[in-house]
């Protein structure tokens, strides 16, 4: 079954739910936008300077020859549609149409935004966009404040990331870096000139700031891997670094959207409301508000020595991972009871409220004598988790508690799967 066949019913019965009278405001305010989110596709920008392998990247993520041959028009958007064909808009706003492929058109002259349509189902629920970026440091900073409003994944195309492309990044939004990757394109020109390690070291403390991650790609081998016979040829495929590339969107894709579909289900599942068809998780038996996180962590530790726990005493990785994802359960919980009713959110509660969640489960996690590796792992991602519910504490107001309530809901997914492994 694609994602979005998963997500349409979701979004559908969330539909519901808002459109009923008697839903609390803060749950219309929050499921109307995570309805729009739903409901929209994945949005991939892939940007950089130009000659920087921007329309060749795309190209080997689509598997097609699809773009080339724009020149300096500044923007191309991908898009599904009924047929392949090319809609040209020129600089009076008049836009004329072509069947078939943007690599294979006529160009009109005084071109400022390019939409390539595709049949291709494979991109129902995502869309690409390419964006160009010149030497006028001014129009590169109002492009980029524009079109990365919208981006649910960035990839910034470059050889070295010199200091006008550092300048640049430096003013986007934290939240967009977090879901940011720098790709070094043209890799293969960098092995033959001996410089790709040296490339990579230099951009490493860059990276560990300012990106999610790096992949050094070489595009065009990666498409001849892809295309050059009935099959893709996976050593050639392996060695471009187009695999681990494409292999991250999707974990990026799919943990975004299993994300949103869980805020989904908390929300319906608040208001009482089932939905046929989906499997809902519902949300585990609210704790006594009088409990503290030390009385929390104090069970943890009575649950690992086997009093008033039910887990199989061979399996202590299992059982830890089943107590780390209590606490998230307990505490989400409590959270969610800070929403009913028709006051104002108080957003500063629930901020502190996912921050006491993490807190426990870090502390949990390390308190327990356990060096399997999916212990450790977990250890790492809640001290990470720790740093970001830090950096959207900063930030403060709806959207900051909004990806904080979203981080919650993504930890516990991972740690239930964990426990039932």
């Amino acid at each position: 079954m694609k994602l979005q066949e998963t997500i349409e019913p979701i979004a559908v019965k969330l539909g519901e739910v808002l459109s009923a009278s008697d839903v609390p405001r803060q749950y219309r305010e929050m499921g109307t936008r995570l309805l729009d989110h739903l409901r929209r596709p994945v949005r991939i920008v892939v940007t950089g300077m130009a000659e920087s392998g921007k329309s060749s990247l795309i190209n080997m993520i689509l598997s097609r020859q699809v773009l080339g041959g724009c020149g300096e028009v500044p923007l191309v958007d991908v898009v599904s549609g009924a047929e392949d064909r090319v809609h040209f808009e020129t600089e009076d706003g008049n836009v004329s149409v072509q069947a078939g492929l943007l690599v294979d058109a006529q160009i009109p002259d005084r071109i400022v935004h390019v939409k390539q349509e595709l049949s291709d189902q494979a991109l129902s629920g995502q869309t690409y966009c390419e964006l160009g970026l010149s030497n006028d440091a001014a129009a590169n900073r109002r492009l980029l404040s524009v079109v990365l409003q919208d981006a649910d994944i960035v990839l910034w195309c470059t050889s070295g990331f010199g200091q006008m492309e550092r300048d640049l990044w430096s003013a986007v939004a934290d939240e967009i870096k977090d879901h940011s990757f720098l790709v070094i394109t043209k890799a293969d020109h960098q092995v033959m000139w001996g410089i790709l390690s040296k490339t990579i070291e230099e951009l490493e403390p860059i990276v560990n700031e300012e990106f999610l991650g790096l992949f050094p790609v070489a595009s065009l081998q990666a498409m001849a891997a892809l295309t050059t016979g009935p099959q893709i040829v996976q050593d050639l495929w392996n060695s471009s670094g187009g695999q681990s590339l494409r292999e991250e969107l999707d974990r990026q894709i799919q943990s975004g959207r299993a994300a949103d579909m869980d805020m989904a289900r908390m929300i319906v599942n608040q208001c009482k409301v089932e939905i046929p068809g989906a499997q809902i998780q519902t949300p585990s038996p609210a704790v006594n508000p009088e409990i503290t996180q030390a009385r929390q962590t104090q069970a943890v530790k009575s649950a690992e020595t086997g009093q008033g726990g039910d887990m199989d005493a061979g399996k202590p990785v299992a059982r830890i991972m089943a107590d780390a994802d209590q606490i998230l359960g307990n505490i989400g919980t409590e959270m969610l009871g800070d929403l009913d009713g028709d006051h104002a959110v108080d957003t500063d509660a629930i901020m502190t409220r996912c921050i006491d969640a993490v807190q426990a489960l870090s502390s949990h996690l390390q308190e327990t004598d356990c060096d399997d590796s999916v212990v450790l792992n977990a250890r790492e991602d809640a001290q990470k988790s720790e740093e970001m519910m830090v950096l959207f504490q900063l930030e403060r107001g709806e959207e900051a508690t909004l990806d904080a309530i979203m981080l919650l809901l993504q930890l516990r997914k991972e740690f239930a799967a964990k426990a039932s492994a």
